[in-house]
């Protein structure tokens, strides 16, 4: 992640944790005034505050054994070894990019529906729909992919990243990807539309790193703002 788009992130991160602080804020002198709430506003903050942040560096043995089908591309190593993740917040529809420690150790979780498999699409789709998605499941009598169309989604597509379509009522995703050629793209996926056959045919990756955090980013903060007065 370059200098200039580091600085696009972080700015918006900063304005948008101003604005779920002095949200949180002002609900909490509400809850004292009103309900006579008796938790300090420091403690109010920390249980209920969403705030965007980075992760922690990734060290290279890390990022080296986690082997994706496709290998990361060098920016996106580079993003793991400086900054490592990040996490938007709900004032940032919830945009991760994912954190691969994190990652490995769901590899082993006793928790079926947190259990993470692989970062390909079809896998990351089941993933953030907590490994319940009849559509990619062959078991389930309901699938709407072969195994021939799942691995190639798998195979093909390397999920990094994702956030969540508030304007579709939390019933939809965005899906940042990258392919075999290095480049980016991104995925949009509504629980009751599976329009990504075109991706069995073709990638849509055009982006740089860069640009696709750019393009995340400007999507992002183009819906948040249309919801801010509802906050």
């Amino acid at each position: 992640m370059n200098n200039d788009t580091l600085r696009l992130v972080t700015e918006a991160m900063n304005q948008r944790n101003q604005r779920e602080l002095a949200f949180r804020s002002d609900y909490h002198a509400y809850l004292v005034k009103q309900k006579g709430e008796t938790e300090s506003l420091e403690d109010h903050l920390k249980r209920y505050a969403s705030l965007a942040a980075f992760g922690q560096p990734l060290p290279d043995d890390l990022i080296e054994r986690f082997q994706p089908a496709i290998p990361f591309p060098a920016a996106l190593v580079d993003f793991y070894r400086r900054l490592g993740s990040f996490h938007g917040g709900n004032r940032l529809s919830q945009w991760r990019l994912l954190d691969l420690a994190e990652m490995e150790r769901q590899r082993t979780t006793d928790w079926p529906s947190q259990r993470f498999h692989s970062l390909g699409l079809a896998d990351m789709i089941n993933y953030v729909w907590g490994n319940c998605r009849p559509e990619v499941d062959l078991e389930s009598g309901d699938a709407i992919f072969s195994r021939a169309q799942l691995d190639h989604l798998n195979q093909s597509y390397q999920v990094v990243g994702y956030w969540t379509d508030y304007d579709a009522g939390e019933e939809a995703h965005y899906y940042l990807y990258y392919d075999a050629s290095g480049r980016f793209g991104l995925a949009y996926l509504h629980q009751d539309d599976w329009d990504i056959f075109d991706l069995l045919k073709q990638s849509g990756a055009v982006y740089s790193w860069d640009e696709a955090i750019v393009a995340c980013l400007a999507k992002i903060q183009g819906d948040e703002d249309e919801d801010e007065d509802e906050d």
